[in-house]
């Protein structure tokens, strides 16, 4: 078969033509590559990447802060960083009010000099919180309740090592001042709290925690409102 010279030439001026335009094509595909910023750019990691070691705690869900609550007789006021609604999924617990409080940290509040404190520096969730109220004597005429403290159960450490601090691990008990400057253990370390229940008047909280033994019955304990010492069984083992 006879090609024409002609004929030859132009089959070349398309075939280098063909190859020019593929090379081009390549080269702005890799420009729009390096263009485009990587994940890892932006801190985001991969699955691989992210997921959490026995030591580092992984993120919880989002914060969201709940409206003030004064402290009866106080100048100070709370406000829980509660974790948002959409996130709370099957996680959820009762005040004893009737209303759920769940959530990762308190702020402390003086209204008068608008000084701020939060309570906790780790992360933290509250799984139960109440104010603790006394009966105080005004102009020694009139007697009115004033808050003195709260009592809480919180969870702050990873205990069962799912790399989570959820409800899924051991609790415990804790009290604080009005002003959130300090937090007092109430349980020993190391106790799982199972239930408790505050005895207002008598300034006490009963609380049972797990046996040292599957085959014991859980433990009840009683500790002064605020904590004085070590608490103690109300029925001997």
């Amino acid at each position: 078969m006879r090609i024409s010279l002609e004929g030859y030439n132009k089959v070349l001026i398309a075939i280098c033509g063909s190859l020019l335009l593929l090379m081009l094509l390549l080269g702005a595909g890799n420009l729009v590559v390096e263009l485009i910023p990587s994940h890892s750019d932006k801190g985001i990691l991969t699955a691989k990447e992210a997921g959490p070691s026995k030591t580092e705690q992984a993120p919880g869900p989002p914060a969201e802060p709940s409206f003030p609550e004064q402290l009866v007789g106080t100048d100070t006021r709370i406000i829980a960083m509660d974790v948002s609604s959409e996130s709370r999924g099957r996680m959820k617990f009762s005040s004893g009010s009737g209303e759920e409080r769940f959530c990762r940290n308190l702020i402390f509040q003086n209204t008068r000099t608008h000084e701020s404190r939060t309570l906790f520096e780790k992360p933290t969730l509250i799984l139960r919180r109440e104010v603790l109220r006394e009966a105080s004597t005004k102009d020694h005429i009139h007697e009115e309740e004033r808050a003195y403290g709260l009592l809480l159960e919180i969870v702050d450490s990873d205990t069962n090592q799912d790399g989570r601090i959820n409800a899924e691990d051991a609790s415990r008990l804790v009290f604080t001042g009005i002003d959130g400057a300090k937090v007092v253990p109430v349980s020993a370390p190391g106790d799982r709290i199972r239930s408790w229940e505050l005895a207002s008047a008598q300034k006490r909280v009963y609380f049972k925690k797990a046996p040292t033994a599957p085959e014991k019955q859980p433990v009840l304990m009683e500790a002064a409102l605020p904590p004085t010492g070590a608490a103690t069984p109300v029925l001997a083992e």
